[in-house]
């Protein structure tokens, strides 16, 4: 069995207020370089956004 990583992402209102986006992507973990924790953009300032 094949272990990948799977990042989902979606943008907009919600499903029952307007237009939304989702977007996912799998990826085979041995194809890319490691990466660095990712963090939630929310949890950023603003000036560094």
């Amino acid at each position: 069995m094949t272990a990948y990583q799977i990042g989902v992402d979606e943008a907009g209102k919600g499903p029952v207020l307007g237009p939304m986006v989702a977007a996912a992507v799998r990826a085979d973990p041995e194809s890319y370089p490691p990466m660095s924790p990712i963090r939630r953009s929310s949890a950023n300032r603003a000036a560094s956004r």
